[in-house]
């Protein structure tokens, strides 16, 4: 069989896993507690993949950092892959989030992380965009963190109230085989998710 066609049933495969209804939902109550944690990620990630364009082509648009801001917190685009090596722990009074050698499943956690990420940007990704293509000289992950968590969203302002001792983090971080992990990244590059049957 030639290699396009076994290219050709490999994707239809994958599509047909990813048609299935995906069971890992977000804790929608936990999202309060993570929006400073989580926007310190993102405005992390965002210097690190505009670094790394920087890197490679000299000038970027204002419409490809739009474009890295609206993927950033989308699991089925390659831009979210950092969200599936944190896992939500419980520190004292708060959530943290914590770095993993290996990527994860996606699981309540990753989507409450996901869930997260989205209700942070917002509306506000063509403004950080806008804020980043300004500044791209002396751009730094600081920068980016004061205006997108402490003056545009405010996701780092205000204090949060007490955790509750009952609050349900999710399944434990669990890592992902090899295989599925590379299978993943393949489809995430096509912009489509996979989970393993």
């Amino acid at each position: 069989m030639p290699p396009v066609q076994r290219f050709a049933i490999a994707i239809a495969l994958a599509l047909l896993i990813v048609a299935r209804v995906d069971a890992q939902v977000a804790r929608k109550e936990n999202i309060k507690y993570l929006r400073c944690a989580v926007c310190e990620q993102i405005s992390k990630q965002l210097f690190e993949k505009v670094s790394e364009k920087k890197s490679i082509k000299k000038k970027l648009s204002e419409f490809e950092i739009i474009e890295l801001a609206e993927n950033i917190c989308n699991v089925k685009k390659r831009e979210s892959e950092w969200m599936f090596f944190l896992d939500i722990v419980r520190e004292g009074n708060k959530l943290k989030l914590v770095e993993q050698p290996e990527e994860g499943e996606c699981n309540t956690k990753c989507r409450t992380i996901e869930r997260t990420c989205q209700e942070v940007i917002g509306d506000h990704d063509t403004d950080i965009a806008e804020f980043i293509h300004t500044h791209l000289r002396d751009l730094s992950e600081e920068a980016i963190f004061k205006s997108l968590c402490k003056e545009v969203t405010k996701s780092c302002s205000s204090k949060l109230p007490a955790l509750p001792k009952t609050l349900d983090l999710g399944e434990p971080f669990t890592p992902k085989p090899t295989k599925d992990a590379d299978m993943a990244r393949l489809m995430r590059s096509m912009g489509v998710s996979f989970r393993p049957s």
